[in-house]
């Protein structure tokens, strides 16, 4: 389960405090989670997040290209 919602702390830039059951995944690289203040998110889970915490060495593009066909879709 990511750390995609945030209660008070601030972990890291693309990592929430707290963990989330939310699956629904948008898979548009330019997507941002978080509202802009950061202090909500949005109801989906982003590349960045779902992706990039594990595979922290390849890109964004490499995730929208690799993502489809891994992991159900949402948006």
């Amino acid at each position: 389960m990511p750390r995609a919602s945030k209660s008070a702390e601030a972990m890291a830039p693309k990592e929430g405090d707290v963990r989330t059951h939310n699956w629904k995944v948008n898979i548009d690289p330019n997507a941002s989670m978080f509202t802009a203040d950061g202090k909500y998110a949005k109801g989906f889970l982003t590349l960045d997040v779902i992706c990039l915490n594990c595979h922290g060495n390849r890109d964004i593009q490499w995730a929208a290209r690799n993502v489809k066909g891994i992991h159900s879709l949402g948006k």
